[in-house]
């Protein structure tokens, strides 16, 4: 396929916060296709997929397995049939405009691996992020920047787009957390031999039912611990 772009998009119990129109709209706009992973939903979310979806493909897990986990399933299936990968997440918080930046930027140029769309809380800009998430958010960045090596405000951002050149360059076999997916696939890299630009969202807000709760502290932690080990043995 030329030029041609696939967004994956990992989904567990997720029919509620689903958008036709959006999903509808981001095909649409960005002429790319939609591949959806149901990471092991105990609801309607299948249904709703194969209902609204049909023509589109869904990758079926029979249990949950996380969504770091999920996303790296999705690519693995994915990536070597299109020039652009991106994970998108199902509750539609990214615009399409910025959808719309993001793979311009890549577009126009060529020296490019990837490009993410940090969430940068300006003065007069329509960011909004719980204060919680906030905090949360930032602590976590600054201990992500530290196991990458990398300078990255967004590390977590729902907004990334991939060239094939380098997600050829995974092993999407060995991904082990269930929650920091950027953070391993690029631990797999030497951070100077990855070439990356982020760009502020124009727009972005927390939609209610995230899975990332306070009661998830522990399994966030256990991810860190987990990255930190994966980078020292990936030293020696």
């Amino acid at each position: 396929m030329s030029n041609s772009l696939c967004l994956v998009i990992p989904c567990f119990n997720e029919a509620k916060r689903l958008s036709r129109d959006y999903l509808q709209s981001l095909r649409r706009e960005l002429s790319c296709d939609l591949v959806f992973v149901d990471d092991g939903s105990i609801d309607d979310t299948l249904a709703w997929l194969r209902t609204n979806f049909e023509d589109s493909v869904v990758i079926q897990i029979p249990e949950n397995v996380g969504k770091a986990r999920a996303m790296a399933i999705g690519l693995s299936q994915t990536w070597s049939d299109y020039d652009f990968t991106a994970v998108c997440d199902a509750d539609g918080a990214v615009s399409i405009e910025d959808w719309k930046i993001a793979k311009s930027i890549l577009d126009e140029n060529d020296d490019l691996d990837l490009v993410s769309g940090a969430r940068v809380l300006l003065a007069g800009m329509p960011i909004s992020r719980g204060s919680t998430r906030k905090w949360i958010g930032r602590i976590i960045a600054t201990y992500i920047c530290f196991i990458l090596s990398m300078q990255v405000y967004d590390p977590q951002s729902p907004c990334k787009i991939y060239r094939r050149h380098f997600l050829q360059l995974i092993d999407f076999s060995s991904f082990r957390s269930r929650w920091f997916f950027d953070t391993e696939m690029l631990l797999q890299i030497p951070a100077h031999s990855i070439f990356m630009r982020e760009f502020a969202l124009l727009s972005w807000h927390d939609v209610p039912g995230s899975h990332l709760k306070l009661s998830s502290f522990f399994e966030v932690l256990r991810d860190i611990l987990l990255l930190l080990k994966l980078k020292s043995i990936r030293k020696k």
